[in-house]
C-alpha cells in the first residue's frame, strides 16, 4: 500500500524512530497485550466503560504493530528510506501516520470497533443484573448475621425472666417500623437495636449515617442510634401513655470496634444483662399500665408476620429514592 507524500507532509512528529521499526514493533506488541490485559479485567469485572476504553487502546496497538511489521517487510525488500518511499511503503510510523493507516483499513477498524461496543454492551448488562444478584446475596446474609445477633441476645436475656417479643412490626400512621427486641420490665418496655457489625466503625450520635471499614472497603450504615430513637418514638405514640417508661439501648452483637467519639452508644452484649438491670427503677405507674401496653404489643406481634412482606418493601422503596429517611427502619 502507498501512502501519499502530501498526507506524510502533515505528520504531527514521529512517535519512534523510522530507523528502528523493531524498537516500535516491540513496543507496539506491548501496548497491546496490556491493553488486552485491562480488556480481561474489564470483563470480569463486568466493567462496560473501562473494557471499550482498553478495546480501542488494543486496536490504536495493534495498527502500530501492523504498520511496524509492514515496514519491516518493506525495508527488508530493499527500501531506501533516506531518498524517499518505497513503492510498497506502509508510512511513517508517526500518529498522522498510523491514523492514516488506520483510516486506510476503514472496513477492519470499524469491525473491531463495532465487536468492542457490542461487547462492552454485554459486559454492562450482565454487570447490572450481576449487581442485583450480588445486593440480594448481601442482603440475605446481612439478614441472617443479623437473626444470628438477635438470637445471642435474646439468649443472653432469658435468664432475667423478662417478657420478650421479637421483630415487631408496628404500623406508624401509614409508615411501618420493625424492632429487633421488646422486652417487659419492671418499670416499663424496653426497645433494643441489635447490630452484629463487625471492622471499625466511626461517625457521630446525630450523624444520618455511619462508616464501616472493612478488608477491602468501606460502607455506609444507618445510625442505630437514630434507628433506635424513631423506633422509642413510635412505641410512644402506640402506646399512647406519657408516663409510661418507654426507652431503648443499641446493642453490639458483633465484632466490631466503635470509634472513641461513639464508643458510648453500643452496649457490648457481654455486659447487656447488667446495664438493664442497672437502668430498671421503680415504677411510676401501676403495673396494670403496663401490662396493658403489653397486651397490645403482643397482639401487633401476632400481626407483624402478614406485615413483613409490605415492610420489606417499604424499607427498599425508601432505600432506592433520594431523598428517604432514616426514620422507616
Amino acid at each position: 500500500m502507498t501512502i501519499s507524500p502530501d498526507v506524510s507532509g502533515l505528520l504531527l512528529g514521529p512517535i519512534m524512530l523510522i530507523e528502528r521499526p523493531l524498537f516500535a514493533l516491540a513496543m507496539a506488541v506491548l501496548a497491546a497485550v496490556a491493553a488486552l490485559a485491562v480488556c480481561s479485567r474489564a470483563a470480569v469485572d463486568r466493567h462496560g466503560l473501562l473494557f471499550m476504553i482498553a478495546w480501542l487502546a488494543f486496536i490504536a496497538a495493534a495498527g502500530v504493530t501492523w504498520l511496524a511489521w509492514l515496514k519491516i517487510l518493506s525495508v527488508g525488500a530493499g527500501a531506501n528510506w533516506t531518498s524517499g518511499a518505497a513503492p510498497d511503503d506502509p508510512g511513517p510510523l508517526s500518529v498522522a501516520g498510523t491514523i492514516y493507516f488506520l483510516a486506510s483499513n476503514l472496513p477492519l477498524v470499524a469491525g473491531a470497533i463495532s465487536v468492542g461496543m457490542l461487547l462492552a454492551l454485554w459486559l454492562k448488562r450482565s454487570g447490572a443484573r450481576r449487581r442485583v444478584v450480588v445486593d440480594a446475596f448481601n442482603r440475605h446474609r446481612a439478614q441472617q448475621v443479623g437473626a444470628a445477633g438477635e438470637g445471642l441476645v435474646a439468649r443472653e436475656l432469658t435468664g432475667l425472666g423478662w417478657p420478650m417479643l421479637r421483630n415487631v412490626i408496628l404500623d406508624d400512621g401509614g409508615r411501618t417500623v420493625e424492632i429487633d427486641i421488646l422486652l417487659r420490665v419492671s418499670d416499663g418496655i424496653v426497645a433494643l437495636e441489635v447490630k452484629s457489625w463487625g471492622g471499625l466503625i466511626t461517625g457521630t450520635e446525630g450523624a444520618t449515617y455511619w462508616v464501616q471499614y472493612i478488608s477491602g472497603g468501606q460502607s455506609r450504615l444507618l445510625n442505630p442510634a437514630v434507628q433506635n430513637l424513631v423506633h422509642v418514638r413510635a412505641l410512644e405514640r402506640f402506646v399512647g401513655d406519657p408516663a409510661l417508661s418507654i426507652r431503648g439501648f443499641v446493642v453490639s452483637a458483633g465484632r466490631a470496634r466503635f470509634a472513641d467519639s461513639m464508643a458510648h452508644i453500643p452496649v457490648p452484649i457481654a455486659v447487656l444483662r447488667d446495664v438493664l438491670s442497672h437502668h430498671v427503677q421503680v415504677a411510676l405507674v401501676g403495673q396494670g399500665r403496663i401490662d396493658a401496653a403489653w397486651r397490645r404489643l403482643v397482639d401487633e406481634a401476632r400481626r407483624s408476620d402478614a406485615r413483613r412482606y409490605a415492610h420489606a418493601a417499604y424499607v427498599a422503596g425508601r432505600h432506592a429514592g433520594t431523598q428517604g429517611s432514616v426514620a422507616a427502619e
